[in-house]
């Protein structure tokens, strides 16, 4: 048997390996692609303590609704500081990667809209 019927012999046998391997071998030489940006810890801590004091915030307005404790005037810095809190956000999303944030930056408009429809209806 010469070697060109040795390894015709050999592929033949191991043909699937051969395959597998060479799909294997693809896979690893081509870089990762992500779809999405890491996690930020920052956004996401940001983010809880929004909802804890908005949720708060909420439970007040419905015990002191009403009362003068529940006018507008007397809430409007939540309303800043909140509003501040979701423009910090959204700009450390775009910092990063605004394309790979769409999800994140969508979440956020969300929020300002609920959050500024609140503020319309609590004026």
């Amino acid at each position: 048997m010469n070697n060109y019927q040795t390894i015709s012999s050999f592929i033949h046998v191991h043909k699937r390996f051969i395959v597998v391997f060479g799909v294997l071998l693809f896979i690893m030489a081509c870089p990762s692609v992500m779809f999405i940006t890491e996690y930020d810890e920052q956004i996401d801590r940001s983010a809880t303590e929004l909802q804890t004091r908005i949720e708060t915030f909420l439970i007040k307005m419905e015990r002191v609704a009403g009362t003068p404790e529940g006018e507008y005037r007397n809430n409007e810095d939540f309303y800043d500081e909140v509003l501040g809190t979701l423009n910090a956000m959204r700009e450390r999303a775009l910092a990063v990667d605004e394309e790979k944030n769409k999800q994140t930056l969508g979440i956020i408009d969300t929020i300002e809209d609920y959050v500024v429809c609140r503020l319309f209806w609590h004026m």
